[in-house]
């Protein structure tokens, strides 16, 4: 370009490049150190001639007349001020504010203005945590608000009521019971988030709306939620905001219901799981700049399945074998039972699936084909069957059959004390049966643990990378159930949950835990040694925060067993939890704010574990908090 075309900004700009910018950095530091002094040469220059000094002048007073002190006041002999100083009126200042509007500043450190200060957020630093350069240790409890509770959709048939997060959410007395939390010097509270009540109904009822969306396409994820949930949690986050409380979000809560497709428990299916990816993405999209939140828990106790619940289910458990041991032969080298001719199934294994669907339980063995079983026996008496038209077998109105690889349990027969074996004809490499839920210590049920932690390995990269893609500013975590390590002792194999800490730690900010004394235990120092155990495995040099805690014992209602809390000792055992877990834990939410009902077919049973009393009393364990808030957060 020529010299003569140019504009005059253009001009400007190159020559701002030729004699700044092209020049070593050395250079550019000292051309901004002449320019700091000609700026300040020019700055005293203004000076003088406003206020009328020469060049080596000293200052003088020409007119007593532009004086603020009065001329009589004056004496030639002596220096002493009037001793009225209310006299003393201050020069006015002319207003040059809007010679200074549209001032804009090079890309210079030095005049630049000074930077606002932006958002702050919770971050680790090591094995602790900070807010604002300080460090910061969660203290709270878990919220859910006790004036609203509804029949649960997926315990229906017990007569079992949990309370409502969203549906009934009460903006104003949420907004009390924050300033309550407040009060007590929590300075955080962990919530569930919900699922049917922030998907919209067309995408609860038709499974087509979550195939058709893209989820790299975030114009196409509003079709999937319902705003009017969405806006409650808008609400939430402002009222944490207002308090000065930092929220944990749990989202996947399946208490006030999941869409008609959802694939409970499933770790595998497909269309399941990228709906979590998309409920994941869309809150971290959505809060990604909101200082009330501290962190992302992503789900709530998880349990990666010991029943195998799908096709997919089956493919990974044999391409896992495949994959471990390359063929049969090495195979069968450590296998004792490879080939094995039954499968046993007892209605333990489906107590928790069949409340989620109360009028039956599909146990779905892919692997077996019932065309290859020879007889199946339940409770030492085999179970006779007929054959349908279409030449598959059906055995009476207990278990029948309803494809080639699906079996039905009746609501009674789960809910009864019943064994079902299963003979088959053959057993090959490829479709490979999982263990017998019976603590047998075989390598198969080994390999069987592995693989389930492989699914919740699996499950929880997916779901964090989703979460940070989205979201750089918040932390991530899980609650893990006191069941996620092999410390933990253990009536059947099932109850194992797979995701463990020492294998899925790495996806995480930092490690949750939940932690309750349960009569499993001998006694309280017997499980307070178990939690430290549990604290310490599952750091890794990251911070850890006991999610839940607290002390639970079993009672029997209507020939059923409930774990409800207990009044009793309750401030008690709270205090030595956390006086003993001081030094090993790095943070502490409590189950809960409140205390609270369970309703269980019109038995009320009061759990006394809360901050408060339900009418807003503070409870001996409350006293023992604000104490511990005081010394500890």
């Amino acid at each position: 370009m020529s010299y003569k075309t140019e504009s005059k900004k253009e001009r400007i700009s190159r020559i701002v490049n030729d004699v700044y910018y092209s020049k070593p950095k050395s250079q550019q530091y000292a051309l901004i150190g002449i320019a700091i002094a000609v700026i300040a040469l020019i700055i005293s220059a203004s000076v003088i001639a406003q206020y009328g000094l020469a060049d080596n002048e000293d200052p003088v007073i020409n007119d007593t007349d532009d004086l603020a002190i009065p001329a009589d006041t004056i004496d030639s002999g002596t220096t002493d001020m009037p001793s009225d100083s209310s006299k003393i009126i201050p020069p006015e200042v002319p207003d040059q504010s809007s010679e200074y509007e549209n001032i804009t500043y090079p890309n210079n450190p030095f005049l630049m203005p000074p930077a606002e200060s932006g958002p702050e957020f919770v971050t680790v630093n090591g094995r602790s945590f900070e807010l604002s350069d300080n460090g910061f240790v969660p203290f709270g409890a878990n919220y859910v608000d006790y004036n609203t509770f509804s029949l649960n959709p997926f315990y229906s048939s017990r007569g079992y009521y949990t309370y409502s997060i969203l549906d009934e959410f009460n903006e104003e007395e949420t907004r009390i019971h924050f300033r309550l939390a407040k009060q007590s010097g929590a300075n955080t509270i962990r919530m569930f988030i919900t699922m049917n009540p922030i998907i919209s109904e067309q995408a609860e009822r038709d499974s087509s709306v979550i195939d058709s969306i893209e989820i790299s396409d975030k114009s196409q994820w509003d079709k999937f939620f319902d705003y009017t949930g969405i806006d409650k949690i808008d609400k939430i986050v402002d009222i944490a905001d207002e308090n000065e409380i930092k929220l944990i979000f749990t989202p996947l809560s399946a208490e006030e219901g999941v869409p008609d497709w959802w694939f409970f428990d499933s770790l595998t299916d497909e269309r399941t799981l990228k709906a979590e990816e998309l409920i994941y993405r869309y809150l971290a999209d959505r809060y990604q700049n909101e200082e009330a939140i501290m962190s992302w828990s992503m789900i709530n106790e998880p349990v990666a399945p010991f029943v195998i619940v799908d096709d997919e289910h089956v493919k990974l458990w044999n391409e896992w074998i495949e994959r471990k041991y390359e063929n049969q032969e090495n195979l069968e080298s450590v296998w004792d039972d490879f080939g094995k001719s039954t499968v046993t199934i007892n209605s333990y294994d489906f107590a928790e699936e069949a409340l989620v669907k109360p009028e039956y339980y599909v146990y779905y063995n892919g692997f077996v084909d019932f065309d290859n079983v020879e007889k199946v026996v339940s409770n030492g008496e085999e179970i006779s069957y007929i054959k349908d038209g279409k030449g598959k077998r059906i055995w009476s109105s207990t278990i029948f059959i309803a494809d080639n690889n699906a079996m039905f349990l009746s609501q009674d027969d789960v809910s009864t004390d019943k064994e079902f074996t299963i003979f088959l004809n053959k057993e090959e490499w490829g479709s490979l049966l999982p263990p017998d839920n019976v603590n047998s210590g075989s390598q198969r049920l080994a390999d069987y643990q592995k693989f389930r932690e492989y699914l919740a390995s699996r499950w929880t990269e997916r779901m964090s990378n989703a979460v940070r893609e989205e979201d750089s500013n918040h932390l991530v975590t899980v609650g893990l159930v006191q069941y996620s390590t092999y410390l933990h002792p253990f009536s059947h194999p099932s109850e194992y949950a797979g995701f463990n800490a020492n294998n899925i730690g790495k996806y995480f900010d930092y490690i949750s835990i939940h932690a309750y004394m349960t009569d499993i235990f001998e006694n309280r120092n017997d499980f307070m040694n178990f939690v430290i155990q549990f604290i310490s495995e599952s750091s890794h040099g990251k911070p850890v925060v006991v999610e839940e805690f607290g002390e639970i014992f079993t009672v029997d209602t209507d020939e059923n067993e409930y774990i409800i809390f207990t009044s009793s000792g309750t401030a008690d055992f709270n205090n030595l939890f956390v006086e003993s877990t001081i030094g090993s834990a790095n943070g502490w939410i409590v189950w809960s704010l409140f205390d609270f009902d369970y309703h269980l077919n019109d038995v009320i049973i009061s759990t006394e574990s809360g901050i408060y009393t339900k009418l807003g009393q503070m409870t001996e364990w409350g006293e023992k908090f604000i104490s511990y808030s005081n010394s500890i957060a």
